[in-house]
């Protein structure tokens, strides 16, 4: 709330100016570890968290049922009570899906190391929704793109296994290119398989 007066003699008349701001309570967090819950807390009525996996890594978000209401119309022109999940770390960042009242259950795969989950709703809910898991490959869509193990140019974590799928278009082959490759010990090893993807 903002209030002010003009300044002037003391019997001079004053005009009084009261602006009254709706206050937007915000939760939500930043998440690192590598594995985790998303909690509606019952107090915010917007809710944001962003997962950051290691690079190298994608996140699995794995959301059970969400007790929000059931839309007005289709959840895609929904503005209130809904939830958004997008590919990247901030609100402008691709949009992977996007939920309202009556999901029993969906699960969701970033392309990348980050996600931004955004949450909006009238109703004070409190109760976990959603985990999630940072895994390590990932699905690599594209004509260009760049595979590095988990956390590099660190070490990766012992008994690591990581496993990546690159689809081009039909038609086109893949060409690996290495710039550094380097294994401890002889049970360490990289396999690289020429697969046709059933996807039935």
């Amino acid at each position: 709330m903002n209030y002010w007066t003009n300044s002037g003699p003391r019997n001079q008349i004053f005009n009084d100016t009261i602006t009254i701001a709706k206050f937007v309570h915000f939760c939500g967090e930043t998440m690192m570890k590598e594995f985790g819950e998303l909690r509606l807390d019952g107090t915010g009525t917007v809710c944001q968290w962003r997962i950051i996996a290691a690079f190298g890594e994608f996140i699995v978000l794995n959301i059970s049922t969400l007790d929000l209401p059931s839309p007005k119309h289709d959840c895609a022109s929904e503005r209130d009570n809904y939830l958004i999940i997008r590919d990247g770390h901030y609100t402008g960042s691709p949009i992977l899906d996007k939920l309202c009242g009556g999901v029993i259950s969906r699960t969701i795969f970033s392309t990348g190391n980050r996600l931004f989950i955004q949450a909006q709703t009238s109703y004070p809910l409190s109760s976990i929704f959603a985990h999630y898991i940072a895994v390590c490959g990932g699905h690599i869509f594209g004509d260009i793109g760049t595979i590095q193990s988990p956390r590099y140019p660190e070490s990766y974590m012992p008994d690591e296994e990581c496993k990546w799928l690159i689809t081009v278009q039909e038609g086109y082959q893949v060409a690996l290119t290495f710039q550094f490759f380097s294994v401890s010990f002889s049970y360490q090893l990289l396999v690289i398989k020429n697969d046709k993807i059933n996807e039935n």
